[in-house]
C-alpha cells in the first residue's frame, strides 16, 4: 500500500494529511512549516532509531530512545507554543513512514519476548493527534489573537464621506424597572444600548473583537444626570462588511423631567435621551433599531407602578452654546402610579377625620367643653397627618391633587371649629335656639360642600 521508500512513504501520508486540512489555509500553512523544520529531524531521528534500535546491544535499546524522547518533547513543545497544529500531525506522519512495515522495531518492552510493532504505536497516537488537531480546524473560522490586531486603522478618521453623516442605528432595550422615586426625582432601571454602523476599514476584520479605544465610535451616551454602572467591558463586535456593533448594558439611577400635578393619579413620561456631544447631526444621524428597541415582555419588579408600552423616536436637539444641532435619541417610558396605596392610607384616613369634625354639629351647644375638645382633636390630627405626608413629594411650587384635597379637608375641619365656637358664644347670649338652628343648618351645609370640593378635586 506504502511506497518501499520511507521518505516516499513519509511524503505519501503527509500529502494525505494536508488533503484533509485543505479546509482551511492554516493548516496548510502549518504542515508546511512542519516539514520544513521538523520533517529532516524526525526523518533523522527515525533512522537512528530503526538502525540503532536494531542491534542486539541491551545499552542502545534504553539510551536511544531516552534521547529521542527528549528531543520529541522538546520539538512538541515549540509546536504548541506557536499553536502550530499540523506539527504534530507531521511527526506523527514521519514516525509513520520511517517505521512501517518493521515489525522487529519497537519503542515500548513490555515482558520478556513480547514487543509492540512501531506501526500500531504510531497509528494509535496519529489517530489521536488528528483527533485533537481537528477540533481546531473545526474553529479554523475563528480569528486568532493575531488576526484581529489591528493595522493602518485611524481612529479618529470617521468612516464615509466627509460631506455625508455616519448612520448610527441605535437600540434601547428595557429589561427592568425597580424603582421610581418621588423625592429625588429618579428612576431605578437596568437597560441594554446597543449601537450599529459600518466602518469599511475594519471588514478583513470580521468576527473579531477590538477594543472601543481602537476604534472609530459614535460616542453616543445617555444624557440625563445620574449614576450609572456599565456591565460590560467596552468592545466592540465586527461583522460582515464592516459592520460594528457596539453593545453596553447600564445599571442605575436617572434623573427625569417630574410632573406631579395630578398626584397621585399621576402618569410620569419618563425620557431616557441618548446623544453624541462630540458629533453634530452633520457627522452623525441616529436611526432607530427597531429589533432591539422595547421592553421586556416579563414584569418589572415595581409594586406602585404600572409600565405600559414604551416607545421610541428621533428628534433634532439644538444647543445654543456651539450653535450646534444633534441627533436625540428619546426612549419614553410611561409610568402610571397604581393609587391604590394613597386612596387607603391617605385619602380614607382624612375624610375620616373630617367626618369626625362634624360631630360637633350633633353635640348640644350647652356643652362647650365637649365641642372644643372634638373640634380641636379633629384639627390637630389633621396636622399630624400633614407633616407625615410631606416626605412623600419633593418641596414642590404647585399644589398637587393630594395638596388641594388635604387643604380643602384643613379648611373644612376648621371651620367645625368656629362653628362650635360660635354656637356656644349663642349660647353664652342666651340665644340657645339660634345655636341649635346654625348646627341643623351645618349639619347638611358641610357634608354638600365636602363631597362637591372631592369631586371638583379628584375628577376635574
Amino acid at each position: 500500500m506504502f511506497p518501499s521508500n520511507p521518505f516516499l512513504r513519509f511524503i505519501f501520508v503527509w500529502a494525505y494529511c494536508t488533503i484533509l486540512g485543505m479546509e482551511t489555509y492554516r493548516w496548510v500553512t502549518n504542515l508546511t512549516i512542519s516539514v520544513v523544520f521538523g520533517g529532516l529531524v524526525t526523518l533523522y531521528y527515525a533512522r537512528r532509531i530503526k538502525i540503532l534500535v536494531g542491534e542486539d546491544n541491551p545499552e542502545d535499546r534504553i539510551r536511544i530512545p531516552i534521547s529521542i524522547g527528549f528531543v520529541e518533547s522538546l520539538f512538541f513543545t515549540i509546536g504548541v507554543a506557536f499553536h502550530l497544529s499540523g506539527v504534530m500531525v507531521a511527526w506523527m506522519c514521519a514516525k509513520m513512514a520511517a517505521c512501517w512495515g518493521e515489525e522487529k522495531h519497537t519503542s515500548f518492552f513490555l515482558d520478556e519476548g513480547k514487543r509492540v510493532p512501531m506501526k500500531k504505536i504510531m497509528l494509535f497516537f496519529f489517530i489521536i493527534v488528528l483527533t485533537t488537531t481537528t477540533s481546531n480546524v473545526a474553529n479554523a473560522r475563528s480569528p486568532s489573537p493575531t488576526d484581529c490586531e489591528l493595522k493602518e486603522v485611524k481612529s479618529y478618521l470617521r468612516p464615509g464621506a466627509s460631506s455625508q453623516p455616519t448612520m448610527v442605528t441605535v437600540g434601547l432595550r428595557l429589561i427592568d424597572v425597580t424603582a421610581i422615586e418621588d423625592t429625588s426625582q429618579s428612576i431605578t432601571a437596568d437597560f441594554m444600548v446597543t449601537q450599529d454602523w459600518t466602518d469599511p476599514s475594519l471588514a478583513e476584520y470580521k468576527g473579531c473583537q477590538l477594543s472601543l479605544d481602537e476604534v472609530w465610535s459614535p460616542q453616543i451616551d445617555v444624557l440625563n444626570s445620574g449614576r450609572l454602572f456599565k456591565n460590560l467591558d467596552d468592545f466592540v463586535e465586527v461583522f460582515e462588511a464592516g459592520r460594528v456593533r457596539l453593545t453596553q448594558r447600564y445599571r442605575g439611577s436617572l434623573v427625569f423631567i417630574y410632573d406631579a400635578h395630578r398626584f397621585p393619579f399621576d402618569t410620569q413620561n419618563i425620557v431616557v435621551s441618548l446623544l453624541s456631544e462630540k458629533n453634530d447631526q452633520n457627522k452623525v444621524k441616529i436611526i432607530i433599531n427597531e429589533s432591539v428597541t422595547g421592553r421586556n415582555p416579563a414584569a418589572f419588579n415595581i409594586p406602585d407602578w404600572s409600565i405600559t408600552d414604551v416607545s421610541a423616536q428621533v428628534v433634532t436637539q439644538h444647543f445654543e452654546i456651539g450653535n450646534s444641532s444633534h441627533s436625540l435619541f428619546k426612549f419614553s417610558i410611561p409610568a402610571k402610579r397604581l393609587s391604590g396605596y394613597y386612596a387607603w392610607k391617605v385619602i380614607v384616613p382624612l375624610m375620616l377625620i373630617v367626618f369626625m369634625s362634624w360631630t360637633v354639629f350633633w353635640i348640644n351647644p350647652s356643652q362647650v367643653g365637649t365641642q372644643i375638645s372634638m373640634s380641636s382633636t379633629s384639627m390637630l390630627t389633621l396636622i399630624a397627618f400633614q407633616f407625615a405626608m410631606a416626605n412623600i413629594l419633593p418641596r414642590l411650587s404647585y399644589f398637587t391633587v393630594m395638596d388641594r384635597f388635604m387643604f380643602g379637608a384643613t379648611v373644612l375641619v376648621f371651620l367645625a371649629l368656629i362653628e362650635s365656637v360660635t354656637t356656644n358664644y349663642l349660647v353664652t347670649k342666651n340665644k340657645e335656639a339660634r345655636a341649635l338652628q346654625l348646627d341643623r343648618y351645618c349639619c347638611w351645609i358641610f357634608p354638600v360642600v365636602f363631597f362637591a370640593f372631592v369631586g371638583i378635586v379628584f375628577y376635574h
